[in-house]
């Protein structure tokens, strides 16, 4: 296993799901500037993250899981803006 790409996968996989909720805290609270910013920055994770997926295959999965996690429980933690 490629443990660079590993740890890139869990980072990203982490900003994902923190900017996943970042971004619904901004719609949900009417806030437009705050949900294009999530959407953006989600966007961008995102495709790091696939191209993860295909450069490595499908042994990214458990750094995925992991990295979400990560991401749900920090947002919980802390907001954006």
């Amino acid at each position: 296993m490629n443990w660079a790409m590993a740890v890139l996968v869990f980072v990203t996989d982490a900003a994902i799901t923190f900017f996943g909720w970042q971004r619904m805290d901004g719609w949900l609270t009417g806030r437009k500037l705050h949900t294009l910013l999530g959407d953006a920055a989600l966007t961008i994770a995102v495709g790091v993250n696939m191209m993860g997926y295909v450069t490595a295959g499908w042994w990214m999965l458990p750094p995925s899981v992991l990295g979400s996690a990560l991401g749900t429980s920090a947002s919980f933690k802390w907001r954006l803006w």
